[in-house]
């Protein structure tokens, strides 16, 4: 049998993922039910250029391969705002694009926050239209493949 585009990728509940442009690699938990991913950012702010919303953050994270501690100040347009509604309560987010990359697999827009008393740098949604149909299994099932 041959694998084709309706056939779903796998992926593990946890996979390494790489921000471009910078290639900077984070683990990244797959999460099944979320339609936005969302990234670790600091000191987030939105703020008005040329007339249009931007947000301004600062992402601060430790870089899986060298193991440097990577941050850098980000400027990009909103490109929209969310709530987040979970089990401990509703989380307002802003949403810029970027791409995160697992495998061959590039996900576009990310809502960023505060996630370091999380676990994890990233939360990759696999319900995200940009991304396809995905099924989680074990763990690390892709590698690198986009630069």
């Amino acid at each position: 049998m041959f694998a084709n585009e309706n056939t779903p990728k796998t992926y593990g509940w946890v996979e390494f993922a790489t921000i471009q442009p910078w290639d900077i690699k984070v683990k990244a938990k797959l999460d099944s039910g979320a339609l936005t991913s969302s990234m670790q950012a600091e000191d987030i702010e939105e703020f008005e250029r040329d007339d249009e919303n931007w947000v301004r953050f600062t992402l601060e994270v430790e870089d899986e391969a060298s193991g440097e501690v990577i941050s850098k100040i980000v400027e990009k347009p909103l490109y929209r705002d969310f709530n987040a509604i979970g089990a401990g309560g509703t989380d307002h987010r802003k949403v810029v694009l970027m791409k995160i990359c697992i495998g061959s697999t590039i996900s576009s827009g990310q809502a960023w926050k505060d996630r370091r008393r999380y676990d994890f740098w990233c939360c990759w949604a696999t319900n995200h239209s940009d991304t396809g149909r995905h099924r989680c299994d074990k763990n690390l099932c892709q590698r690198p493949q986009l630069r």
